[in-house]
């Protein structure tokens, strides 16, 4: 399947989304789970072609392109994968210590929120001090004000609205 019908485009429409089986093959989709599980601890595997290959060598590619027009291919995505760990002492994302959370390793996430690693200590400063901080925090370092400055899941900072 490498077309959407009348029907599924509609429904695309109407609800937002549509359920489509089997467009990204099962040898895709294992070499892909194959990769997830030889990566090492804190390896980021966004940019492998076992990732990219989910769209770039499957039939999402041209619905993607029927649906919303030629778009470049993705070079890197996100892994959201978090392995079994020991609960450790570190502040999580709801700001509480990882091994004082209920339901271990459970934390909330959204899209689009913040992007930089969660900061391990009480921020000091006015709110513009602290924001600047946390822009220049990201894995390229303080690279001033620049749309290349992003987050530690290799995301856009759109958090500064002067820049979106």
């Amino acid at each position: 399947v490498t077309t959407l019908t009348q029907d599924q485009k509609r429904s695309l429409y109407k609800d937002g989304y549509i359920i489509l089986r089997n467009v990204v093959s099962e040898k895709l989709v294992q070499a892909a789970l194959d990769r997830i599980h030889a990566a090492k601890r804190g390896e980021n595997i966004g940019g492998e072609r076992e990732m990219t290959d989910l769209i770039n060598a499957s039939s999402i590619t041209p619905i993607l392109t029927e649906a919303m027009g030629t778009f470049d291919p993705p070079s890197f995505c996100q892994v959201g994968v978090s392995k079994v760990r020991e609960p450790g002492d570190h502040f999580n994302n709801l700001g509480y210590r990882d091994k004082e959370m209920p339901y271990y390793n459970a934390e909330t996430h959204m899209d689009g929120s913040l992007t930089i690693a969660i900061p391990q200590e009480v921020q000091e400063g006015t709110e513009d001090e602290i924001y600047n901080r946390y822009i220049a925090s990201g894995p390229k370092g303080d690279l001033g004000r620049s749309p290349d400055v992003i987050g530690h899941n290799m995301g856009p900072l759109f958090d500064d609205p002067e820049m979106t």
